[in-house]
C-alpha cells in the first residue's frame, strides 16, 4: 500500500506509522522486525519484504522525503531499535514521529 501512493513521502510515512502500530499490537511481529539474526537464518521469506523496503526506500530518496545517505542496513538498524522502544511501552505513536523526523531530509 505504501508503494502504491502517488505521493512517496506520504507512502513512506504510512509505512512507519503502520510498522510502529504492528509491532504495539503483536509481540511476536515486533520481535521479528528487530531481529537482524532471524533475518539473515531465513533470507528467502525475508527478502520481498527486504526489495519492497528497498524500493521504499529509493523512491523517497528521489523525492527528497529521507535523507539520501540512509542505506538498507541503517534502516533495518533504526527498525530494530524501534522495535525495542515499543517492545517497552505503549507509546508507539510517540516514537514512530521522532523516528521520521530523525528521518527527513534535511531542508535548505
Amino acid at each position: 500500500a505504501a508503494l502504491s501512493r502517488p505521493d512517496p513521502r506520504e507512502g513512506f510515512e504510512e509505512f512507519i506509522r503502520s510498522a510502529a502500530q504492528q509491532m504495539a499490537r503483536d509481540n511476536g511481529m515486533c520481535r521479528v522486525l528487530g531481529d537482524f539474526a532471524a533475518q539473515e537464518l531465513c533470507p528467502a521469506q525475508f527478502a520481498p519484504f527486504q526489495e519492497r523496503t528497498v524500493a521504499l526506500l529509493e523512491r523517497a530518496k528521489a523525492a527528497g522525503a529521507i535523507r539520501p545517505e540512509i542505506t538498507l542496513t541503517d534502516f533495518q538498524a533504526i527498525m530494530s531499535g524501534l522495535s525495542a522502544a515499543i517492545g517497552q511501552t505503549d507509546n508507539w505513536e510517540l516514537f514512530a514521529e521522532m523516528l521520521l523526523a530523525g528521518l527527513r531530509a534535511p531542508t535548505a
